[in-house]
């Protein structure tokens, strides 16, 4: 079970420290009980990425897709290369063909680079396991390639934010 709340009180006594966590979840509560010991790791809060980036990041690539090909056709192909572009990480492994399905499952994108009894294939991260620096690169990456191709993002985002999606 992960918990995650901000400190409210933290109180040091002779014989320890008593720490009190306010959390939004509801279920919080039901999962713990008074008295009951716990093992709480603690480290800095990072945000994840929200899903309204992720929207924004996969229309802004709708945008590029229609912009190069008139429709919606290649957004991951658009999408790999930005990855390329960015210098994001990605794996190159060796398998056998029947692999290739499951490697579809877990990565967002794979390409096969080389055919054989073993193929060897170059797979790239979805965006939700991008490091924070390598989300800035690829946005970075992203809104230079809107403004190569004569997007206005920035009226596209506030347009989203007021549309919803």
């Amino acid at each position: 079970m992960k918990l995650q709340g901000k400190i409210k009180s933290l109180n040091r006594y002779y014989n320890g420290t008593e720490l009190t966590l306010s959390m939004n979840n509801r279920y919080y509560p039901s999962l713990l009980q008074l008295g009951e010991e716990v093992t709480v790791s603690i480290k800095d809060f990072e945000a994840d990425k929200t899903s309204q980036q992720n929207r924004y990041i996969w229309k802004l690539i709708s945008l590029i897709d229609e912009k190069i090909n008139g429709f919606r056709k290649d957004e991951l192909s658009i999408y790999k290369t930005l990855i390329e572009q960015a210098r994001i990480r990605t794996e190159i492994l060796t398998a056998i063909p029947e692999a290739e399905t499951g490697l579809k499952e877990v990565f967002r994108f794979v390409e096969v680079l080389e055919k054989g009894e073993q193929n060897t294939y170059r797979c790239y991260y979805g965006l939700s396991h991008f490091t924070k620096q390598e989300t800035k690169d690829f946005i970075e990456v992203l809104i230079q390639r809107c403004v190569d191709e004569g997007i206005e993002y920035n009226l596209e985002m506030e347009r989203l934010t007021e549309g919803g999606a």
